[in-house]
Order: C-alpha cells, then sequence, then structure tokens
C-alpha cells in the first residue's frame, strides 16, 4: 500500500485540482513519486499536436498541419492576428499575476493555447467531457485577474480530429464568485491531510491499483 507521510502541495492547477478531486490518493501518490510515470499514447499525442500548432502560429512551421487541418481556415486567421500561443499565466496567493513558471510565490498556473484579446481557444486532441466548461471557468477567471481591462471572454474548445467546437462566454461581473468557487476548492486540497482513494470511471487505468493495491479493492 501507499506509505502517507505530511505532504502539502506548493502549487495548483486545472489538471492538479482535477486530478485530486477524481481521487486524492491517486494525486498524492503521483506527486510524491510512488508510482510510475507513464505518459499514454493520447497524452503523448496530445502534446505533439499542441507542439505542431504553437509552430505555426509562431511562424517555424510553414503551411497549416495535416493535424490541424479541421481548423485551417481559424489557425491562419490567428496566425494574421498575431495570436499568443502557449500563453503562460502564474499567479501569487493573492491571486496576483508574478513573472515566470518557476516563480517562488507561484500559487497557481496555467498555460492557455491561444488567446487575441478576449478571445480564448483550448485545442483538444480527445472527445468532449463536461468537465471542460470548468476548466473555462478557471482559466478564465485566471485571464480575467492578470489582464485587468477585459470585461468578457469569449471561449472555445477546438475538438481537432472532427472539427467540433464548444463556445462558453465569462463576464468579469461574476468574478468575485468565481474566486470564492476555485479558492474554497483550491484550500480543501492544499490543507488535505488523509489522501484517501475515490472510486471513479478510471480506477482501472490506475497506477496505485496495480503497483501497490488499493484498499478500495481487496
Amino acid at each position: 500500500m501507499i506509505e502517507i507521510k505530511p505532504y502539502v502541495p506548493k502549487s495548483w492547477s486545472y489538471s492538479a485540482i482535477s486530478r485530486y478531486e477524481q481521487c486524492a490518493l491517486q494525486f498524492y501518490a503521483e506527486r510524491t513519486k510512488q508510482v510510475s510515470s507513464q505518459e499514454s499514447f493520447a497524452l503523448a499525442d496530445g502534446d505533439r499536436v499542441h507542439q505542431l500548432a504553437e509552430g505555426f502560429l509562431l511562424g517555424r512551421i510553414e503551411g497549416v498541419p495535416p493535424d490541424l487541418r479541421q481548423f485551417e481556415k481559424e489557425f491562419k486567421t490567428l496566425k494574421s492576428l498575431g495570436a499568443h500561443a502557449e500563453e503562460i499565466f502564474v499567479l501569487d496567493k493573492n491571486w496576483e499575476r508574478v513573472d515566470g513558471w518557476r516563480h517562488t510565490d507561484a500559487r497557481l498556473r496555467a498555460k492557455i493555447d491561444t488567446r487575441v484579446d478576449s478571445m480564448v481557444a483550448d485545442f483538444k486532441t480527445g472527445r468532449k467531457y463536461d468537465s471542460h466548461e470548468d476548466q473555462a471557468d478557471l482559466y478564465s477567471t485566471i485571464v480575467f485577474q492578470a489582464i485587468p481591462d477585459l470585461n468578457d471572454i469569449d471561449f472555445e474548445f477546438w475538438y481537432l480530429k472532427n472539427g467540433d467546437v464548444s463556445q462558453f462566454t465569462f463576464s468579469r461581473d461574476q468574478q468575485s464568485e468565481r474566486l470564492e468557487k476555485w479558492q474554497h476548492r483550491a484550500d480543501i486540497l492544499m490543507s488535505e491531510t488523509e489522501w484517501k482513494p475515490t472510486k471513479n470511471e478510471y480506477c482501472k487505468y490506475c497506477s496505485v491499483k496495480k503497483e501497490h493495491g488499493c484498499e478500495l479493492f481487496k
């Protein structure tokens, strides 16, 4: 079984809080390196496609790569507008922006796939999940904090395999409510001490279960 020792995360992200809320034990085991780090094909392929998108938007790749052809027109438009690519946002414990991914005061980190002013797009190489709206909510909250002159954000998910789009709009008017909600979720993560497992639909893929055993599957 996994050995539980005192551990306090120094920072969080959307992926971190999603993993923790899915299963605290798996989050803890991964963060404390008590399970093997094995990248899945889907994750590796997603990284590859994101690198292609970044390379095209920054002018390092000529012509829209085949993996992006479902959105060829949109990518050409982004490039012509000088869109940001893989834009880094780092906030401290007071939700104030700090410079540098490794900044000593970093508490929350995010990379935005692309942004043009108040339009933000995230590239997905897999299928749609209801949780994507949650991701859009947090990322918009972060961008509002980092860029004070934005009043609204149009957030889009581009599903690169099939050409689908999901769209959400966020207003600064609800920023205080979003901050309170996300701070509450982060506080629960940052104050965790027990790291109990939670049964979920991904248990069959769990490295903790495979390598150490899980009390939910005795």
